[in-house]
């Protein structure tokens, strides 16, 4: 019985260090893109947008961002950001089913 709970504990202290890994490389990369996209922004000096519009679908921030507008690498990076703990939440979800 003592051998399946260390079993388990093991399998857990497992299964929580990758979702650790997951969130620091999750919000690394988050903020890696942010910082991208406002660095586009000091360098252009316009946010790619007229007005003051942004952004706000997924495919409007993939199609903004492969036309490199400084606005929509900074939505993508909120969204990136945003999906890091959702993606904590699957990962949990899979381990407890598992």
């Amino acid at each position: 019985m003592s051998e399946k709970k260390a079993t388990t504990r093991e399998e857990m202290m497992a299964v929580e260090i990758i979702i650790g890994k997951i969130m620091r490389i999750g919000v690394f990369l988050a903020a890696t893109v942010m910082i991208i996209g406002f660095a586009m922004l000091m360098i252009k000096g316009t946010s790619g947008y007229p007005g003051n519009s942004f952004p706000t679908t997924l495919s409007g921030v993939v199609s903004g961002m492969s036309a490199l507008k400084p606005y929509a690498w900074m939505m993508g990076g909120i969204y990136l950001l945003i999906l890091t703990p959702v993606l904590r939440v699957v990962i949990s979800i899979y381990a407890f089913i598992k």
